[in-house]
């Protein structure tokens, strides 16, 4: 009974999975010097555009490497940390308040780890392993532009690039001399402001950034990782509606809601 919860509870949120890593130890990669918070709003439905989402990201940003993934995907795993080691993780999970932590993204992308590559890590819908794939940090073709406007304070240039079949248009500040932005986007001579397609169905908009003051480590969790290519982890990811019915984990019920919910998801951040 506890197994046909769990798998419920995984697919309302996808972040749900995370719960049974909370023993995986760390391996310190770098000391954030940064922590930079973006608004994302997202269209994942071409047959109902005008149906977005909104989701709050962090970019932990260090000398070497940095991090990016969903704030509340972050603070969850850093909670369910105490409280494993306070010994209340099971009544913190019964009581509900794991809902305030609910996240629909669960990718963490890991940039310049290893040197020169982006690494990700993420979920698929009722597996119990998580995949990571590697790419090439210099993959940004970025063109840029005239353009100059005042963002949030900051004097920033417009810059545009094609990634993952989208064209990318971002605003980038060299008054913050950093090379990185959210997502995987990377490679221009100042912090990445804002970000979004051309078609807007994917939006990073600018909150906040922060210089840190204490001890916040950019941490690789350590797990038996499926590893695997970006195209093989989509192709599974496009492949998992068509498939969902016939997984013997799940009733009919509940395969035909995951199914539906899955198909309403037809446009990816990336579409190649």
């Amino acid at each position: 009974m506890k197994r046909i919860v769990f798998i419920i509870c995984v697919a309302l949120s996808p972040l749900f999975l995370s719960a049974q890593w909370f023993d995986n130890p760390n391996i310190q990669l770098d000391t954030a010097n940064y922590i930079v918070k973006y608004d994302l709003t997202y269209a994942e439905d071409t047959n109902n555009l005008q149906n977005k989402g909104e989701e709050m990201m962090m970019l932990l940003i260090g000398k070497n490497v940095s991090n990016f993934q969903s704030y509340n995907s972050y603070r969850f795993k850093q909670v369910g940390r105490k409280k494993q080691k306070e010994g209340t993780l099971d009544d913190w999970i019964e009581s509900g308040e794991i809902m305030q932590y609910k996240a629909r993204y669960t990718y963490c992308i890991f940039k310049n780890y290893p040197p020169g590559r982006i690494t990700t890590i993420d979920d698929l819908l009722l597996s119990d392993r998580r995949f990571v794939y590697e790419e090439n940090v210099t993959q940004f073709d970025w063109i840029i532009l005239d353009d100059v406007a005042t963002i949030n304070g900051y004097l920033c240039q417009k810059a545009k690039c094609e990634f993952g079949g989208r064209v990318w248009e971002a605003w980038y500040t060299e008054e913050l001399p950093i090379s990185d932005g959210p997502y995987k986007f990377y490679g221009l001579p100042g912090l990445i402001i804002n970000i979004a397609d051309t078609k807007n169905h994917y939006i990073f908009t600018f909150l906040s950034i922060e210089k840190l003051q204490e001890n916040v480590q950019i941490e690789w969790e350590e797990n038996d990782y499926v590893k695997t290519t970006k195209k093989k982890y989509f192709e599974a990811n496009k492949n998992l509606a068509l498939t969902i019915e016939d997984n013997a984990a799940v009733n009919e019920a509940v395969a035909k809601r995951i199914k539906k919910a899955l198909l309403s998801r037809n446009n990816p951040i990336e579409l190649k």
